[in-house]
């Protein structure tokens, strides 16, 4: 019984195949090939232009990537609304002075929506447009 590198057209191999030299063929998808190849792991390649196994413990390793710092703070940083919450709480607890268009529009809707749910429940309608022969 043989042992088969099966690879795609940038020489990745994408899995080893042990069986008879007859049924190889069986085991090959459209876009793939094979060599005949000892000792290969799946994470090894095949340099295309001499069709040898180039071991992955010989490859160099790849430069890590980060990503920029912008993009891994957004990751960090608490939700907006989170932010925005605290920036209202430690203003509402004199921690912070009251900035008053900020300050009093979200004071407005927490004292007409309390948490206890005490407030009449505000019901909005989406009719659509209204037909000018009604306006």
């Amino acid at each position: 019984m043989a042992n088969y590198a099966v690879y795609n057209s940038t020489g990745e191999i994408i899995r080893t195949i042990s069986c008879p030299e007859e049924y190889i063929h069986l085991q090959i998808q459209e876009g793939e090939t094979y060599i005949q190849a000892e000792g290969v792991k799946p994470y090894d390649r095949i340099d295309l232009e001499t069709l040898e196994v180039i071991k992955q413990n010989e490859l160099m390793p790849p430069e890590p990537e980060f990503e920029p710092y912008v993009v891994q703070r957004r990751m960090l940083y608490p939700s907006v609304e989170s932010q925005l919450d605290a920036l209202w709480h430690a203003m509402d607890r004199g921690e912070l002075p009251q900035v008053g268009g900020f300050y009093d529009a979200i004071k407005a809707v927490k004292d007409s929506v309390p948490k206890d749910n005490s407030a009449e429940p505000t019901i909005i309608y989406n009719v659509g447009e209204i037909p000018e022969d009604l306006e």
